[in-house]
């Protein structure tokens, strides 16, 4: 959510996003709260 936050105040040239997660597997969806 803060990525999503984030995104609308920086142009995309400024920024990466990088997913760091302890699992192997990772479940990501937009909007998804775990």
């Amino acid at each position: 959510m803060i990525v999503n936050k984030l995104r609308r105040r920086l142009p995309a040239r400024e920024w990466d996003i990088t997913v760091v997660d302890r699992d192997d597997e990772h479940r990501y969806q937009p909007g998804y709260q775990v």
